[in-house]
């Protein structure tokens, strides 16, 4: 790693990074009383199906072409399912992300939980409508000086589980530590991964996939990429652009001679990984000589071997943010954020990497995958 790493700089990414699980304490968080739920798990296999890399020229499907589970859509005005074709309003409450549970629910939280990095946000409860009510409930609280973000729900285990990270002390340099936390509907307990962050560093979107979580990790001027299990070990991706470098101020920083990133490279952002682990998704920056993004690829790859499947070109315009990619199969969904004084999301566009082809959800808001719900 670079000698301009500053001590300040390695105790941060030591933090965001560190691969130890610590014991998990219950004592500070409550779970909400939900009663008693028996749930009916189920596993999906995705077909890992061969894809062919496609032209960098796309062309647009209306709404109404688009093939694949709807998109749960978090906005200021409620939580939207967008299906083929239609758009039904499952709760009309601002939100600034919902997930499906697994059972035919929505998890979500309020607006302004995801300004928890370097200020305090407005709410940070992450609540619960579960299949069949129309009225949430309190799902998982904070206590004392924590503030909660929700990841999403993902089958852990073959079981619904919310994932979210539990900050504390946000403001306090010594003690300021993110981790990265399970919440298991079947069985009501909360474990704890691993540390994913401490005084400004920490974790932007984590996804889950073949028993492993991607995660992307930033510390002042460094980012890059992380891959664990569910006990917080870390684990090997072949197909990860990084190798053992990292992105510093831009370009990419060789940890070893053996890193798969050429030094002074672009880097890399807003890796994701499908749910049966076959593959990965992320975006490769350009940037000006002045370090300003300009456009970036969209790129999928094999997990266990780096193969490039797909590349393209996703967004010319700026000011803008990519702030989170899905996989499912072959469709990949992006959503972006406008890259002002205030943060406010644009359309998330879902692409066909089978055809290049892309739809955009005429309305701004944050999405999600939903496969086990319905706009019926």
């Amino acid at each position: 790693m670079s000698t301009r790493i500053t001590v300040m700089v390695a105790t941060l990414l030591i933090a965001a990074c560190s691969s130890e699980p610590v014991a998990t304490s219950m004592a500070e968080t409550t779970v909400s009383t939900v009663g008693t739920t028996t749930i009916a798990t189920t596993t999906t296999t995705i077909a890992d199906s061969t894809t062919t890399v496609v032209e960098t020229t796309t062309t647009t499907m209306i709404l109404r072409d688009f093939e694949g589970p709807p998109l749960l859509v978090a906005t200021e005005s409620g939580i939207h399912l967008v299906g083929v074709g239609e758009t039904t309003t499952l709760l009309d409450l601002p939100a600034s992300l919902a997930a499906d549970d697994l059972m035919g629910g929505v998890v979500f939280q309020g607006p302004g939980s995801e300004s928890g990095f370097f200020g305090t946000p407005e709410e940070t409860i992450v609540r619960w409508l579960p299949a069949g009510t129309d009225e949430p409930q309190d799902l998982l609280v904070p206590s004392g000086e924590q503030w909660l973000r929700l990841v999403g729900v993902e089958l852990v285990d073959g079981s619904p589980t919310v994932v979210y990270i539990r900050m504390d002390d946000r403001g306090d340099f010594d003690n300021a530590r993110d981790t990265l936390r399970l919440y298991d509907f079947e069985t009501g307990n909360v474990s704890e991964v691993r540390t994913v962050g401490g005084w400004e560093s920490g974790a932007g979107h984590i996804t889950f996939g073949g028993g492993i979580f991607a995660s992307n990790w930033f510390g002042e001027a460094y980012s890059g990429f992380n891959y664990f299990d569910a006990d917080g070990n870390d684990v090997t991706v072949a197909g990860d652009p990084y190798g053992d470098a990292i992105c510093f101020d831009g370009t990419i920083e060789p940890g070893t001679e053996d890193s798969g990133a050429a030094a002074g490279g672009r880097c890399f952002e807003n890796v994701a990984i499908a749910p049966d682990g076959s593959r990965l998704a992320y975006t490769t920056l350009y940037s000006d000589d002045e370090g300003i993004v300009q456009s970036l690829d969209l790129v999928v790859v094999g997990a266990s071997d780096g193969a490039e499947l797909y590349r393209a070109p996703i967004r010319t315009e700026a000011p803008y943010s990519i702030s989170s990619l899905d996989i499912r199969g072959d469709l990949v969904l992006y959503n972006e954020l406008t890259f002002t004084a205030r943060r406010e999301p644009l359309p998330a566009t879902v692409v066909d990497l089978s055809t290049g082809q892309s739809a955009t959800i005429p309305f701004p808001g944050t999405a999600r995958f939903a496969p086990t719900l319905s706009g019926g």
